[in-house]
């Protein structure tokens, strides 16, 4: 005689896709949940206030470099052989903030900006004086725009080594 005091299938449990991704991350339900929350959050505010998010994502980006550099700090000081302080690191910061900070005016030269300055400043002052129509700041404008436009092309295809495949030209 067969005995099976089996009536019903055995309930197969269904794994979510998301379970591996879990487990990966180390997240609960209530993550989830927070983690939706603030994708709402941060959808609203960039629809509503694009300069908090781009200061927020600035700050992010400050926080993620000095992660990476608390990660890099131990296999620097194996490489040099003594303890990193933070003073060191801090010193670093400092002089290469200033350093960037003194020498703005070499971008600046490159790019044209004093003078494209001087000739708007140049053609309504000469409209002014001869009683005519001036050249609009805009045209002017349009115009440097287009030498930097060029400049930039010119810029790529000489960082080219193989100067045959650039997509510049």
């Amino acid at each position: 005689m067969h005995n099976n005091y089996q009536t019903t299938k055995p309930i197969a449990h269904k794994r979510r896709r998301f379970n591996p991704f879990m487990r990966k991350f180390k997240l609960n339900n209530a993550d989830l949940a927070f983690i939706a929350v603030c994708l709402v959050v941060t959808i609203y505010l960039t629809l509503v206030q694009p300069l908090f998010v781009s200061v927020f994502g600035c700050a992010a980006l400050l926080f993620f470099g000095l992660w990476q550099i608390s990660r890099t700090v131990p296999v620097l000081e194996k490489l040099f052989g003594s303890k990193i302080r933070f003073w060191h690191l801090a010193t670093a910061v400092i002089t290469v903030t200033a350093l960037l900070n003194n020498f703005p005016t070499p971008a600046q030269a490159v790019f044209l900006s004093g003078l494209e300055q001087f000739m708007t400043n140049l053609a309504s002052e000469a409209g002014a004086a001869g009683g005519g129509t001036a050249v609009d700041a805009s045209t002017i404008a349009l115009i440097f725009n287009a030498i930097r436009g060029v400049f930039l092309l010119l810029s790529c295809y000489a960082a080219k080594p193989d100067k045959q495949h650039c997509l510049c030209f």
